[in-house]
């Protein structure tokens, strides 16, 4: 095991195996206090090993000074950071000294918006998407091309500074061989058909058209049909632009992970705005009709607050406003350093956001761990709240006992929140250091059985891994602090909360849920008098799976209620 927790340092994808050698450690160590009682606050049992708590600790620090930026440049970066154009904060202010040169045309920017001026109507189109995708949950490394009106091509990708771990909006121009990275970016993005990158790649190795035309047995009238056709689609005016764009298309795939246009086609952040509350910045994103009934969505800990269009759909379908605040610690909200007190800060911003929105009848929706700050947001909101609705939400941990059913990373977490707190900074931190990394996708092995409801969806339907995938992203955007408090409060026994709400209440879950024992919560919703709805085929991932289902379910809700 400790062989393992170092190699995380390095391998943040192999963080799978380190953490069921960690569960094996950690349930042996708590077997005598599997049952035991849980009390509101901290646990009375707190165990210590200090040899292995000395690892744990280096390899915190190892960690922590490498910084968030995982994967490094390699021999030449200096040469690659320096060719840089122009290079902003996450809300697009132009970085101090990082103006483009003097005989440049963007030499004037001082804000990346302006930069859409330069690009055609669809490519300043994505690029505010970009923008917006950056200040929300930024993907770190991703390989983003936007086309100039005057021709050519701008690349721009997000960075993170390794002194600070703050992130950074990276633009370089696309003037300046081959290999299956590039190939697989030329057709997604240009989209180049098969006997156009064949060209392509003949030109990249010096071949004249002529030769191309003897060896491939093609005319060159039809070369030349189709260079023109690739100089269209890349959006440049001679050959030898196309070979410089790809030259420097070709090394940066190899420092960069190239991240596919349509990974991000089925997903929305909706509209965002702003609301200031005690000095304070809160975004807010909204979703749906304007004039649909409010219902304020509570993002758990690790599924932020993008949602699969077909949830739009659905959203239009049943006349449902969703008001989601991002709260602190996550995303691009404000941090907030006492993470004991988490529910209440976030309550009291909630309250200063549905009064200054003039929000009526309003519902909480808490989505998985969001579901607890739903039920401590309740009283702050009096007569202005109609009722909660949660879905894939947890239960009050009365007993200990609760965690045994639960999938192995969340075992294993729960238990060292609840028995082992001094490991658990090292248990976050390196899960932070898997999600930034190229091999992301390898905690939803962990996360989701491969037999299961949810697994399936994943792997049939590329918008919700998609959304799950960026919701993992914005909940580290800050660190780990998120987690920490998350941790903190659903592995107590939080039923203070739901004794102080008098509002209706609606529990959505599936039989499957990985996360949230279904075994416990019939009970919980009887022994309370709250409605219960099950899904007997599904995990925890319903609201992006069956949007259609769910939001009908919550409309029922809302008319028996309101």
């Amino acid at each position: 095991m400790v062989e393992r927790l170092y190699e995380i340092i390095l391998h943040p994808e192999k963080m799978n195996d380190f953490i069921a050698d960690w569960e094996k450690y950690i349930d042996q160590r708590t077997e005598p206090y599997r049952d035991r009682q849980n009390s509101t606050g901290l646990s009375d049992v707190v165990l210590s090993d200090d040899g292995l708590e000395v690892h744990f600790a280096r390899v915190y620090a190892i960690i922590t000074k490498f910084g968030r930026h995982q994967k490094k440049l390699g021999e030449g970066g200096s040469d690659f950071e320096q060719k840089a154009l122009l290079q902003f904060d996450t809300n697009g202010v132009l970085l101090d000294g990082q103006c483009a040169p003097q005989n440049s045309p963007f030499q004037a920017v001082r804000h990346a918006e302006e930069v859409a001026g330069f690009l055609t109507e669809d490519a300043a189109e994505a690029w505010q998407s970009f923008l917006a995708r950056t200040q929300h949950a930024p993907q770190i490394e991703s390989l983003n091309i936007f086309a100039l009106e005057e021709g050519g091509n701008l690349i721009g990708s997000n960075i993170r500074d390794e002194g600070d771990g703050h992130v950074r909006i990276v633009l370089r121009e696309l003037n300046v061989a081959w290999s299956s990275k590039l190939r697989s970016l030329l057709q997604e993005h240009f989209s180049l058909t098969n006997g156009e990158l064949i060209l392509t790649e003949h030109l990249t190795a010096q071949g004249s058209l002529d030769a191309i035309a003897k060896s491939s047995n093609k005319s060159t009238n039809t070369l030349r049909s189709q260079l023109k056709s690739i100089f269209r689609k890349m959006n440049v005016s001679s050959q030898a632009a196309v070979m410089q764009s790809v030259a420097m298309l070709s090394s940066i795939c190899e420092t960069l992970e190239y991240a596919a246009p349509d990974q991000h086609a089925g997903i929305s952040r909706g509209e965002v705005m702003e609301v200031e509350v005690d000095g304070v910045t809160v975004p807010v994103h909204l979703f749906g009709p304007k004039r649909g009934h409010p219902i304020v969505f509570i993002h758990g800990m690790l599924d932020g607050v993008a949602l699969p269009k077909k949830v739009l759909s659905a959203l239009q379908r049943h006349n449902l406003r969703f008001i989601s605040p991002v709260r602190p610690n996550y995303g691009n909200a404000s941090s907030h350093p006492d993470i004991a007190k988490a529910p209440e800060v976030f309550a009291a911003q909630l309250k200063a956001v549905v009064e200054q929105l003039d929000l009526e009848d309003v519902y909480l929706l808490g989505h998985m761990s969001g579901g607890l700050y739903a039920f401590a947001a309740s009283p702050v909101l009096g007569n202005r709240l109609k009722g909660i609705i949660n879905i894939s939400c947890g239960v009050p941990i009365l007993s200990t006992k609760q965690f045994s059913n639960l999938s192995r990373r969340q075992k294993a977490y729960a238990f060292t929140t609840r028995y082992a707190p001094a490991f658990l900074p090292t248990l976050l931190r390196a899960g932070v250091a898997q999600i930034d990394s190229a091999e992301i996708e390898t905690l939803l092995d962990d996360m989701y059985p491969k037999v299961s409801p949810d697994r399936d969806l994943l792997e049939s339907d590329a918008d919700t891994r998609a959304v799950v995938l960026d919701g993992y992203r914005f909940a580290v955007a800050q660190g780990y602090k998120g987690f920490q408090s998350d941790a903190l409060q659903v592995t107590r026994n939080w039923s203070d909360y739901v004794q102080a709400n008098r509002k209706p209440v609606l529990l959505i879950h599936g039989h499957h849920d990985p996360a949230a024992a279904y075994d416990y919560v019939p009970p919980f919703a009887e022994r309370e008098g709250f409605q219960l709805k099950t899904y007997p085929s599904d995990g925890q991932l319903m609201l992006y799976g069956k949007p259609g289902q769910v939001l009908g379910d919550i409309r029922a809700f809302i008319d028996d209620t309101i």
